[in-house]
């Protein structure tokens, strides 16, 4: 097999290319020919009746299936323009190579004059002097020459959509809306951005607004152990602002002197709810305010063992090594935005079960005994107890997610371990280019008139570094029927899936405030979107049809003569009321019958059909295509002259049927 390259004219079409076969399908000797498929760049669908003309204008169309076939003649080697063209689609030229005695097998891509559907543009408002949390109630004026003005305000989360019906005169070109952003409380500046939309598709936007005046109000104290007075380094303290305007959580992690500090920017006296958790003490919390412009200092907070120590220090070797706990007991793969490190505590105790004390600190050496290997690391490799006999060290997550292993061990006389402690690296935040949305099937039957079936929909999901995006929650909407769920969202497992039906019921697809526009009735949208890194939107969407009740039609010819040692063709068409193909396995099957001979022995004519297999077709799941066949009935006694009558059943079933046969007969005679 050889591999030819082609040379794209424009750069409105894809090609993906390209082998050669020398078989007996193969040209004739010095010609080559071209073959291949024609398919619809957005839709992914087969595209029948394009016009194929090659430079000396010899002529083809392409097949209910897009196929297509066209021969040159060439003495070795050379290379011919195709033009294909269809109403609706742009015309696209591609630069075939050719081989004498050679098919070259192309696959062409063309892209519709009419819009898919409507232009989305979906946002998210961020301030950047508060690491990047959200920012609602923002006004959005979007404009543009290609749309009337719309006004919508950010949510919440600081999210917004804007929604632009089509202008068939643009088609599928991308055109310039301006984004005009204002607050009407007048803390930040007035935003403009320009971005690109194109009619059916979503554009993303990520969008940080300046403050006009920075009001800050500061919030920093110290964390003590309770039993020795000393300061607590790695404690997580968790602020977050509840009234009167909700803030996100956010963490720290106290230094070495047990210290920590936090920076709001509120517009008023605020309440914050203060959680400081260490491993081995009671959690602490309380409350406080945040004032504008000020900076307010917290009281020590002393934190209480959880753990008893027999009210006495140790007072023997190093004898065991307990693991007294991980905060955040799960992180993040590193980069990309989540919690990246955890701290680990271990305490040695002597033969009685008491922590050891100062005069019989040990070094303690960590080692992590396997992991998902993305440079994962621990800090420090090794460390001496302190007067209570514990060592904290922290775990760094590197790129890739799963379960590492860390052991503390030590030298007292012998080598002494810790069990294996497990520390679980989850994946990061959802990645566009790791999206991916797939119904377990395109074609759903009777979904135009049945309520309450269920069809799955599949989402996977992984992050930047291609692993599971676990626990992302995923929202789901459709422009026909329901999407299953809590509120209309599912969260991911641990392998980045989830898995939720459509439920078929109003709107049907075919309904007015259900159909996309430019496409014939029967299509439907279902849309899947989470979050990113950084409130960054991350969705697809997946095309389904929903197909009504099967039928045969348009048979041609009405009578059926075959003449003697000849054979007649007949036409017909199987599809629902919308033209549609039917759904995956339903059979085709085309059976002629003939009376029974006058007497036993009677010389009797025969009738062969060539339908598909053995006269069957069963069809796959498609969206396009697929709904006119032909069968050739032909002659096969060629020695009996006389005429005999017979008739020629056509007979689909399926679940466009309700697995129910229908059949449609057609008289002939046979000579």
């Amino acid at each position: 097999m050889r591999t030819l390259r082609l040379l794209p004219v424009f750069a409105l079409m894809a090609v993906l290319f390209v082998t050669c076969t020398n078989d007996a399908t193969a040209p004739e000797p010095g010609y080559s020919t071209v073959s291949g498929v024609v398919t619809d760049a957005f839709l992914g669908v087969p595209i029948a009746g394009v016009t194929v003309t090659g430079e000396n204008n010899q002529t083809t169309t392409t097949a209910n299936d897009g196929s297509f076939y066209l021969k040159f003649k060439v003495d070795s080697l050379g290379s011919a323009t195709l033009t294909f063209s269809k109403q609706g689609y742009r015309d696209t030229l591609v630069v075939a190579s050719l081989v004498v005695l050679r098919t070259t097998t192309i696959s062409v891509y063309m892209i519709s004059k009419i819009p898919y559907g409507p232009a989305s543009i979906r946002g998210a408002l961020k301030n950047p002097l508060l690491g990047d949390v959200a920012i609602p109630g923002i006004t959005i004026t979007a404009s543009g020459s290609s749309m009337s003005q719309q006004v919508v305000v950010s949510d919440t989360t600081g999210r917004f959509t804007v929604n632009i019906p089509v202008d068939s005169t643009v088609g599928n070109a991308p055109f310039s809306v301006d984004l005009i952003m204002h607050d009407t409380r007048g803390r930040f500046n007035d935003t403009t951005i320009t971005v690109l939309a194109t009619f059916g598709q979503i554009t993303n936007v990520l969008a940080r607004l300046t403050s006009k005046a920075a009001l800050f109000a500061t919030l920093g104290g110290v964390v003590q152990d309770g039993l020795t007075g000393n300061p607590v380094a790695g404690a997580l303290v968790t602020s977050t602002v509840i009234s009167p305007n909700a803030q996100t959580a956010r963490t720290f992690t106290t230094n070495v002197l047990g210290e920590y500090t936090f920076t709001f920017q509120v517009d008023t006296a605020s309440i914050v709810h203060m959680v400081i958790q260490n491993i081995g003490d009671a959690d602490t919390s309380f409350y406080v305010k945040a004032i504008p412009g000020a900076s307010t200092a917290i009281s020590p907070v002393t934190l209480h063992g959880g753990v008893s120590h027999g009210g006495q220090g140790g007072s023997g070797l190093a004898q065991t090594i307990a693991f007294l706990g991980i905060l955040p007991p799960e992180i993040s793969v590193s980069g990309v935005g989540g919690t990246e490190t955890a701290v680990l505590q271990w305490e040695v105790r002597d033969s009685l079960g008491f922590p050891i004390d100062a005069a019989h600190a040990t070094l303690l050496t960590f080692t992590i005994l396997s992991g998902p290997g993305g440079n994962e690391y621990i800090s420090p490799s090794s460390l001496l107890t302190n007067s209570v006999g514990r060592a904290s060290i922290t775990f760094n997550s590197g790129t890739v997610s799963g379960v590492t292993q860390i052991q503390a061990s030590a030298f007292v006389n012998r080598q002494i371990t810790s069990a294996p402690v497990r520390v679980v690296i989850d994946g990061g935040y959802a990645d566009q280019a790791h999206f991916t949305i797939a119904p377990t099937q395109h074609n759903l039957p009777l979904a135009l008139n049945r309520m309450n079936d269920l069809w799955a929909v599949n989402v996977l999901i992984g992050d930047r570094y291609s692993n599971p995006a676990a626990t992302s929650a995923v929202y789901f909407r459709s422009t026909a029927g329901v999407v299953e769920g809590t509120n209309g969202s599912a969260a991911t497992s641990k392998d980045g899936q989830v898995t939720v039906n459509l439920i078929t019921g109003h709107p049907f697809a075919d309904e007015a405030v259900a159909r996309i526009p430019g496409m014939d009735p029967g299509f439907a949208w279902i849309h899947a979107q989470t979050v990113g890194e950084r409130g960054a939107i991350v969705q697809d969407s997946t095309l389904v049809l929903c197909t009504g009740l099967g039928t045969i039609s348009n048979v041609s010819p009405a009578f059926l003569d075959v003449p003697d040692s000849g054979s007649a063709v007949v036409s017909f068409k199987v599809s629902d009321l919308y033209n549609h193909p039917l759904a995956s396995g339903t059979t085709i099957s085309v059976v002629a019958t003939l009376p029974p001979p006058s007497y036993p022995d009677a010389p009797q004519n025969k009738v062969l059909v060539s339908f598909g297999t053995e006269g069957t077709i069963t069809l796959g799941d498609m969206m396009v295509g697929g709904t006119d066949f032909t069968a050739r009935v032909s002659d096969g006694s060629w020695e009996i002259h006389q005429g005999t009558p017979f008739y020629l059943s056509i007979t689909v079933k399926g679940p466009n049927t309700n697995n129910l046969p229908i059949t449609q007969e057609i008289d002939g005679m046979v000579h």
